[in-house]
């Protein structure tokens, strides 16, 4: 595996810990990564977490399991 995916793999990591965390783009440095959660439209329990360097426009897109909260047990 190169470095580059190595570095998205270790942010994905991060924004699982703190989806609020402030992330310097891996590809140019110069710019911080933009975060949109959009949890899925059918029944399945996930989210794609789509991530947009605001300088270089440099994209990644993960998709991961999301938490899942029973009404009445919050």
């Amino acid at each position: 595996m190169n470095s580059t995916a190595t570095d998205w793999i270790n942010i994905a990591k991060q924004i699982a810990a703190n989806p609020f965390v402030k992330i310097p783009c891996p590809n140019c440095g110069a710019g911080y990564l933009q975060i949109l959660i959009a949890p899925w439209s059918n029944e399945e329990p996930k989210v794609d977490v789509h991530l947009t360097c605001e300088h270089c426009g440099a994209r990644n897109t993960i998709t991961r399991e999301a938490e899942v909260v029973e009404k009445g047990t919050e």
